[in-house]
């Protein structure tokens, strides 16, 4: 039995658990918790729809690149130390950029769309939805 089959029922799980804890909250403090729960119940039931339609992948496949997740995690923390030295949209510009270009992401329209989607996002949720200051940087 293959364990990455428990992974989407141990996220909707604890999930439904943290969400029965944020009843609890004060209103209006307790909508962004239940928004990002229920996404995590809805992409871990899509995670475990995939997964059982997945076929077996060979032991060379999931082999290659075991060092991957290691890249990801040093640029994760560049991108963070850098966020106090250039602000966070720029940042998170440049952050967006490395990792698709990381993942294979060639197409030059694709980061447009994905930049201007990210941006305009976390501008309207944190600065306009929430008044929440993110950093400016000591640069920028």
């Amino acid at each position: 039995m293959n364990v990455e089959r428990f992974i989407p029922f141990i996220f909707i799980v604890l999930s439904l658990g943290l969400y029965r804890v944020t009843m609890e909250f004060p209103r209006g403090a307790n909508i962004f918790p239940q928004l990002a729960l229920g996404s995590i119940i809805f992409l871990s039931i899509i995670m475990g729809i995939l997964d059982l339609k997945k076929k077996r992948q060979t032991s060379k496949t999931q082999n290659s690149g075991w060092w991957r997740p290691y890249i990801i995690f040093a640029l994760t923390t560049l991108y963070i130390v850098s966020i106090t030295y250039l602000g966070f949209f720029v940042s998170t510009s440049i952050f967006v950029i490395i990792i698709m270009f990381y993942l294979g992401l060639r197409n030059l329209s694709s980061y447009v769309v994905t930049l201007t989607v990210i941006m305009v996002f976390y501008y309207l949720l944190f600065i306009k939805l929430l008044h929440v200051p993110l950093p400016q940087g000591l640069i920028f």
